[in-house]
């Protein structure tokens, strides 16, 4: 019987937007594109603003982060003595009620750079945003667990989330939605979650919340966290390394560039889809991050859209998804693009697209193993793994985490 897939949104989102890569223009680029691509419309909605703010406490995030972290994030706009203009970025003092530069008013346009802070900003309602983003993230797992005719869920959010910790925001990142929803997800309805991260930027934050699981004897045994993430020497974040991590992380760290769906495939068939079915999640979250997508300017990786969508097949063969999105961000390189953001919008389309298949077609079911990559890839694909990815697949399998977790 066919399924649909649901997407879940939070049209707040533009509340929160600054004179950074991570921006508005990201998210509405990727609907645009969905719904260009005749994807939007065969999907099921669900906006965050329409999610009952008693849907999820401040009692359920702050399981995971601090109420010194909110107090921040709630607080530190009306604190600081300064605002930029989110139009030309000049630093106004705070009794300015218009920028002195270009005439914008100062409630329409406005954002801080917090103290000790130079990659994240904060706006007015920056706190409520993500407050928003956490439900909408809860919402897509609970209609997926608990709903038979939800295949899969797309949390279409930004702020990202996966570099924050229980302690500290950064890295554009505010509250770490998946590692809130993965930890309610088992504490609430009893299910072990893997999370998987694909962003090219090591899930440092997600890590270090997972981690701290172990020290609960029911939590530590029910979540898992991998990673496939770009690994040069000053490479954001410069974390995770493969002997990094207890039992719990599984990290698989790339060095250098143009690593393709060849590479992913590999890294997938040989270590991810192993370690995962001996786990047998009840649910897979990914952290989606496109920045590992061809043509992006930052991650310089090379999957293609094709590649999304098998990957997005190879998950969805073995448990119910959930995807969120993560990073993906344009530059100033558009002028290589046919459009804004272009790596991002194709990478969430290529995803989306798999999902709507999946969920139409009664044959794919949980646990099927007739999925099969190389009907989709060149007959010569084996050709295109780089030997770093055969190295690191070598390093992997020789740590004892490794080994136990597939036994």
């Amino acid at each position: 019987m066919s399924k649909s897939v649901l997407l879940v949104s939070n049209s707040n989102h533009s509340q929160h937007d600054g004179k950074m890569s991570e921006c508005a223009a990201r998210l509405e680029t990727v609907i645009q594109q969905l719904q260009i691509n005749n994807l939007w419309d065969r999907c099921s909605h669900l906006d965050a603003v329409n999610i009952k703010d008693t849907s999820v406490s401040e009692a359920t995030i702050s399981a995971i982060h601090t109420k010194n972290l909110l107090n921040r994030l709630r607080t530190e706009y009306q604190l600081t003595n300064s605002w930029n203009c989110s139009m030309c970025t000049f630093t106004n003092s705070l009794n300015e009620n218009a920028c002195m530069i270009c005439g914008s008013k100062k409630q329409d346009a406005c954002f801080i750079i917090p103290n000790g802070k130079n990659d994240c900003y904060l706006c007015p309602n920056s706190f409520n945003v993500a407050m928003k983003n956490c439900a909408a993230v809860i919402e897509a797992a609970e209609k997926v667990l608990l709903e038979d005719q939800i295949h899969s869920s797309f949390a279409l959010i930004r702020p990202p989330g996966h570099h924050a910790s229980s302690e500290s925001f950064g890295s554009y990142c505010l509250l770490n939605t998946v590692a809130i929803t993965a930890h309610h997800s088992i504490m609430t309805h009893k299910k072990k979650v893997l999370i998987m991260d694909w962003d090219v930027h090591h899930g440092d934050g997600t890590q270090a919340i997972v981690e701290s699981f172990s020290e609960d004897e029911f939590l530590k045994e029910q979540c898992r966290f991998v990673s496939i993430h770009r690994h040069d020497d000053g490479f954001w974040p410069k974390s995770g390394r493969v002997e990094d991590g207890e039992d719990a992380i599984l990290n698989i760290p790339l060095k250098g560039i143009s690593f393709g769906d060849a590479d992913y495939v590999h890294l997938f068939e040989e270590l991810v889809i192993p370690w995962a079915k001996n786990f047998e999640a009840d649910l897979i979250i990914v952290s989606a991050g496109y920045d590992c997508a061809r043509n992006d300017p930052i991650g310089r990786f090379d999957v293609t859209a094709n590649g999304f969508s098998i990957l997005t097949d190879m998950l969805q063969s073995m448990s119910p998804c959930i995807f969120v999105l993560e990073g993906g961000y344009d530059i100033g390189s558009s002028g290589n693009y046919k459009f804004p953001h272009q790596p991002l919008a194709q990478g969430v389309c290529a995803t989306v697209s798999s999902m709507l298949r999946s969920a139409a077609d009664s044959t794919i079911e949980i646990g099927n193993d007739a999925i099969n990559p190389a009907k989709t890839l060149p007959f010569d694909w084996q050709s295109n793994i780089k030997q770093e990815t055969k190295d690191v697949v070598t390093r992997v399998k020789q740590l004892p985490k490794f080994l136990k977790g597939v036994a």
